[in-house]
């Protein structure tokens, strides 16, 4: 469904930042604060580099699952109370 592995590169550096870049089409899903709100980046800015306060889930099959669906499945409120309960159990 989701593909965490990075495209082979020449240096981990390169890997790392390659990474942090969106592309068009990732859900952006923050990871700090009270809510963990998702967003479908929809626009193809090649130099916007994504800050350590989001995970960025890219969707490499979307006849699996469009990636604006799992935007808005991960902002439902029972999706939000299921991210917090495991936030929650992880950081005790």
């Amino acid at each position: 469904l989701l593909n965490s592995e990075p495209k082979a590169t020449t240096t981990r550096s390169s890997v790392l930042s390659e990474r942090a870049w969106t592309q068009f089409g990732d859900v952006l899903l923050a990871n700090k604060g009270s809510r963990n709100v998702a967003v479908f980046y929809h626009r193809d800015y090649p130099t916007v580099v994504a800050s350590g306060a989001f995970y960025i889930l890219r969707v490499y099959n979307p006849a699996t699952i469009l990636p604006e669906f799992l935007a808005c499945y991960l902002n439902l409120p029972s999706t939000q109370s299921q991210l917090q309960s495991r936030i929650g159990a992880t950081s005790t």
